[in-house]
């Protein structure tokens, strides 16, 4: 009798844990497929909350965004035949033409808010990868 209960007990832990699995997996193709308009959809909405962009600066914004991440899908395959130091540099210099382009659109006060939430969101993933807790 005790040993039927223990049978039972670790096939439902079995398929528990089976389903936690597959759930985790799904979560994770879910956020590899997004496509370029949503991400650039996201990053501007969230730059519209924080920054008060006018539907103006919202649209160029988007437009960047679209673009780069265009360019990041594109250049993927070709970056990975690439060694570690030049795909850092070609990253630099892709994300200080994004910075160029976002300065020319955004007001000073803007552009600050902007760097300031960038500072943050190094601490914070900094913090993130010294504490394997999280």
């Amino acid at each position: 009798m005790e040993r039927k209960y223990l049978a039972i007990s670790l096939v439902i832990i079995v398929m528990l844990s089976a389903f936690m699995m597959q759930s985790a997996s799904a979560q994770q193709d879910q956020k590899r497929t997004k496509n370029p308009e949503e991400m650039a959809t996201k990053k501007a909405d969230r730059l519209k909350a924080k920054l008060s962009l006018s539907e103006d600066q919202y649209k160029q914004v988007y437009s960047i965004f679209l673009e780069n991440a265009n360019r990041r899908i594109a250049e993927k395959e070709k970056m990975k035949g690439m060694d570690k130091t030049t795909r850092k540099e070609m990253k630099m210099k892709h994300k200080q033409e994004t910075m160029d382009k976002l300065q020319a659109v955004l007001t000073k006060e803007q552009m600050l808010q902007f760097e300031q939430m960038k500072e943050k969101g190094k601490k914070r993933n900094k913090n993130k990868s010294n504490n394997p807790n999280n």
